[in-house]
């Protein structure tokens, strides 16, 4: 009796212990274990649930105690009691203690089986120790122990842990020459990894390999990993094509394939086919969750497509997926860069009403859109309401601002801003400076500008080209050019702060418009000599005030350099150039300039033109005068009144009547109407020549029916002409 009593005393025991470790009350468990002990000695059985209970409740180091001190009892452990502890040790990341466990099994008789390799080669290859895992998984096959295609799975997902996936692909080589069929875990698992390493076609082939197989298809995850890394690479059609073969082979796509395809098309804005994806979706029965929705709703907002994003919205709480802060931030954005004010405002509403507190970018995309609209007391007064509401504002929030104050001429509200920001605690940074040093120099206050230039330093921030430039351009509109030029001249000593292209135009400019070309000259001089390129705009700027102070030669130098660097000067510049040229009696150079100019087969404007034939005409060179007038028709240009005069009066003064009439019937036939000037000249002309009595009648009739008089002298040499007739 009493032995049978023992036996169900025992019985009861070990009920009670399982029944402590599976409701992981370890401690309980402890107890009652030391209290049995004394009065019922522990077998294997009781023993094994201890230890697996201890190692489930990460009590390692007693499920370790009780392993040796089952031992020393008599019992030997077997390989599901190391196992327990094996996974224990692996879980919370003593590999280590897991490596000694294994030898100590195959000192104490007790040989590994495979799920004990296979537990702490799973240990070592999460923590990136794939190459110790490797060696554990040839000391297993020297031992006699194969592993199995759980083993070769783990440490293939090691490899592509590690950005190993030659290593991966190579091992799923052995395993296939082992006799093992790798299933879809292992291949996906390198297909993740390859697709994350940007090898894609190095995952397609191995698609192509998993089809071919025949005994491992490609599953939902093989074609979503796939169809995402199309996607990302830009090749969305592929990935169109693919989710269609996926379909017409039996596997229907899951939200997140779909999600990804729905991302690639959206970026490719190709927004009919991505919703018509999206209704597909739906009538396939797989639903859209709320990254789907927020995919779409944000390719139709970037596309400006607002009212439809705002449909989606509605079509996704209809169907009970509920947005959440994307969502709302992303339509938000939307409305503020449309500028739809109140639309945006009514947002921020309903999100308020959801239980979503609107955040420091809600905010930031708010005032940047009232600041846009030129709305700058509103941006003000929600820039309090923030602060009120506890949301602290940025250095994007105030510079969003005092630009708007900038922008709206309220320069010294945006100081008082800049003010409250430092009080805040704000560090402003360098564009917070630039937008007022800016607003400042434009109107005239560059003295100030100046005292907030130095406040860069003190406040840690470094002045850039953008503080300098506007400097130099406030300085030089407020004509304070020796003061620009110490500027320029600073920035040159100043590593990390040349000057630009736009600095020396602006101080070249003003120096040209303050009459100091020499200075404007020697400047542009400098900035060749300091390896800086000018650029059409510099070349115009110094060959104009060249020309109009008659430094001729300096000019055509010029002009010869930027020809030499590949600049067309235009019409305007060459036009300057034959101006500058004529003025200083250099007429064959400004032929020649205006012979270049018509060899780029481009025209000069009608003023050059008649610039050119004035001059021509003057000195007597009325062939070359004429010719020019007839380019300029050929050209499509129009001759104006000054034009036709001055070459008429150039072919009277020389006497050549038949010409003169012939270009004052040009003249008519061309829609150019006559002018006082017109008919006085040749009136003048006609009136000494007999056989010109007819024409002369004519155009005498023909200004008196206009409008326009003679001079009394030749009014009455035109009536003595008449009279003697």
């Amino acid at each position: 009796m009493n032995r049978k009593g023992l036996k169900a005393h025992a019985g009861v025991h070990k009920s009670i212990l399982r029944g402590l470790c599976d409701a992981g009350q370890c401690s309980d468990a402890v107890l009652h274990f030391r209290e049995m002990s004394k009065t019922c000695p522990p077998d294997s059985v009781t023993y094994n649930t201890m230890i697996n209970g201890l190692s489930k409740s990460d009590r390692l180091d007693d499920a370790i105690r009780l392993l040796e001190e089952m031992v020393d009892n008599g019992f030997a452990p077997n390989v599901f009691s190391y196992n327990t502890v094996l996974h224990g040790f692996c879980k919370a990341n003593r590999v280590e203690n897991a490596l000694w466990l294994l030898e100590q099994m195959v000192m104490r008789g007790c040989p590994p089986d495979v799920v004990s390799y296979t537990t702490v080669i799973n240990g070592l290859c999460k923590l990136d120790q794939v190459d110790e895992a490797c060696r554990v998984m040839d000391k297993m096959i020297q031992r006699g122990c194969q592993p199995n295609v759980i083993t070769y799975g783990t440490l293939v997902d090691g490899f592509c842990r590690v950005g190993d996936l030659d290593g991966a692909v190579e091992l799923v080589r052995k395993m296939t020459e082992r006799g093992y069929r790798p299933n879809a875990i292992t291949y996906n698992n390198i297909m993740h990894g390859l697709c994350s390493g940007r090898k894609l076609d190095s995952a397609l082939q191995l698609f192509k390999e998993m089809e071919e197989s025949g005994s491992c298809p490609p599953d939902v995850f093989t074609y979503s990993t796939i169809v995402d890394s199309l996607v990302k690479s830009g090749k969305v059609d592929d990935a169109c094509r693919l989710v269609e073969a996926m379909v017409s082979k039996g596997c229907s796509p899951n939200v997140v394939t779909y999600s990804s395809l729905l991302h690639g098309l959206c970026k490719a804005g190709k927004l009919d086919e991505a919703t018509a994806l999206l209704q597909r979706m739906t009538r396939s029965g797989c639903s859209p969750n709320i990254v789907t929705y927020n995919t779409i709703i944000d390719g139709h907002c970037k596309l400006g497509r607002i009212d439809e994003a705002y449909h989606l919205l509605e079509e996704m709480v209809d169907g009970g997926c509920q947005p959440n802060v994307v969502t709302y931030t992303v339509l938000l954005d939307a409305f503020c860069k449309c500028g739809k004010a109140e639309d945006a405002i009514g947002l921020v509403e309903v999100m308020v009403e959801k239980g979503y507190v609107p955040n420091l970018f809600t905010y930031n995309s708010l005032l940047d859109m009232f600041c846009k609209k030129d709305e700058v007391e509103r941006a003000c007064q929600l820039l309090s309401s923030m602060i009120q509401k506890g949301c602290v504002p940025n250095v994007v929030s105030y510079n969003t601002v005092i630009a708007g104050l900038c922008k709206a001429t309220k320069v010294h509200e945006g100081v008082l801003l800049l003010e409250q920001m430092l009080s805040n605690n704000c560090v402003p940074d360098i564009v917070t400076f630039n937008t007022i040093i800016d607003a400042m120099c434009k109107t005239y206050r560059v003295d100030i500008a100046y005292e907030l230039f130095n406040l860069i330093q003190e406040s840690g921030c470094t002045p850039n080209l953008v503080t300098y430039n506007s400097l130099v351009h406030g300085l030089c509109k407020s004509r304070r050019f020796d003061q620009a030029e110490y500027l320029l001249r600073e920035m040159t000593r100043k590593q990390g702060c040349s000057p630009d292209i736009i600095t020396y135009n602006t101080v070249i400019d003003g120096l040209c418009k303050s009459k100091r070309v020499d200075r404007a000259y020697k400047l542009f001089l400098q900035m060749l000599s300091d390896g800086l390129a000018p650029d059409d705009v510099t070349y115009s700027i110094v060959i104009s005030s060249l020309c109009k102070w008659r430094f001729m030669d300096e000019a055509n130098n010029v002009l010869e350099l930027m020809l030499k660097n590949g600049f067309d000067p235009g019409a305007i510049t060459y036009g300057t150039l034959i101006d500058g040229f004529c003025k200083t009696g250099n007429l064959d150079k400004a032929l020649e300039i205006l012979q270049l100019l018509l060899s780029k087969g481009s025209y000069p404007d009608v003023v050059t033109f008649s610039i050119f034939i004035d001059w021509l005409s003057k000195r007597g060179r009325l062939r070359q005068a004429g010719e020019l007038l007839e380019t300029m028709l050929r050209a499509g240009l129009v001759p104006d009144t000054v034009t036709y005069n001055t070459l008429l009066k150039g072919f009277c003064d020389a006497s050549r009547t038949e010409d003169a009439v012939d270009l004052f019937e040009v003249m008519r036939q061309c829609g150019c109407e006559p002018d006082n000037a017109t008919y006085t000249t040749l009136v003048g002309h006609l009136v000494d020549k007999k056989s010109y009595k007819d024409l002369l009648a004519e155009v005498s009739k023909s200004m008196v029916d206009t409008g326009f008089k003679l001079n009394h002298e030749l009014s009455s040499k035109l009536e003595a002409s008449v009279s003697a007739s």
